[in-house]
């Protein structure tokens, strides 16, 4: 009944922000069409034309996205038509446009995640949504204006550059379309949150994630954890069977309060399964453990607003509101 009580209050937390919010459509301008298909013989009146309609967006691009520096460069002109006219990144032009003929998918997946980030920011600009290519380098890129789509990083698991550009299978697993929400939903909360404590621990670092994918939880309430937190549905069901086990672990080897950091990075790093641990086991059970315990947090606290969680930076004081306790344990 406890655990009923508890899913039930949770799921009310979170629907409560979609119902507050009419989302609206969104709309997608696809700047990699801009680029690969300029007019290069009148290419001055092009960069102007493109530099206008994209305004701060053009400059990132080129200047920080692509590091290609200021457009205004005279040597500009020559790396963006060697850029466009590369055998490879024409190839990979084309694989998007097959791959994404239309970004309609998009704009309603977004939709929601748009509504109720205004709705806890309401203060925030706009955000203008833009698609690039950035040669595999960028996938979701945000400044104050825009949210940036690296379409090139969402082709799909077997896509066939990615093996030649030695993407891991436990990261090209995620380099699919139904990534993108969360991937956004991550990085517009990552340039909300406020920084750590100066001196990290485990459990801090698991905190810090865990408002994060708490944050996800409420722009996108009604998609997959798996999705959220980048993991298969078989990983998601390792760890609730052994979410007892994974923390009995962390305080067994006394590392929830450790601050070094050699003893307990990999269980927050990238990895294809947490070392030490069976190959069938998740990586980032630091993470998922983060996560559990700020859900238990505010679940339990329900006093406590968002933006109070967003700016709690006692670890060992949310742990200790969030009676966390795992089955099993």
């Amino acid at each position: 009944m406890l655990i009923l009580g508890s899913s039930c209050k949770e799921n009310k937390q979170r629907k409560s922000l979609s119902s507050q919010v009419t989302p609206k459509p969104i709309v997608i301008d696809r700047f990699e069409q801009a680029v690969f298909e300029i007019d290069q013989k009148n290419l001055s009146q092009a960069k102007s034309a493109m530099a206008k309609k994209y305004g701060s967006f053009y400059d990132i691009y080129f200047g920080r996205i692509m590091n290609f520096g200021d457009p205004k460069n005279p040597n500009f002109d020559f790396i963006l038509k060697d850029f466009i006219n590369h055998p490879d990144l024409k190839n990979l032009y084309q694989d998007v446009k097959k791959t994404y003929p239309d970004t309609q998918k998009i704009s309603e997946d977004l939709a929601p995640l748009i509504a109720n980030y205004h709705t806890l920011y309401p203060n925030d600009s706009t955000l203008k949504v833009v698609t690039f290519i950035s040669g595999f380098n960028n996938a979701i890129v945000t400044t104050p204006n825009y949210i940036g789509i690296g379409l090139d990083m969402f082709m799909g698991k077997n896509y066939r550059f990615y093996a030649s550009v030695d993407f891991p299978a436990y990261i090209t697993n995620r380099l699919s379309k139904e990534y993108i929400s969360p991937a956004i939903a991550k990085a517009l909360l990552n340039t909300k949150l406020p920084e750590a404590v100066q001196t990290s621990t485990l459990l801090s670092e698991m905190i810090q994630e865990g408002k994060i994918l708490y944050g996800i939880d409420l722009l996108l309430p009604e998609v997959e954890d798996s999705l959220k937190i980048g993991y298969t549905a078989e990983q998601v069901d390792w760890c609730k069977a052994n979410e007892g086990n994974i923390y009995k672990l962390f305080i067994e080897d006394n590392l929830l309060f450790s601050a070094e950091q050699k003893k307990y990075a990999k269980y927050l790093e990238e990895a294809p399964f947490t070392a030490g641990l069976a190959n069938n086991s998740a990586p980032r059970i630091g993470i998922w453990c983060g996560w559990q315990i700020v859900k238990n947090y505010m679940n339990n606290n329900p006093s406590i607003s968002f933006d109070e969680l967003w700016k709690e930076k006692d670890a060992q004081k949310i742990l200790k509101l969030a009676t966390y306790k795992p089955k099993n344990i």
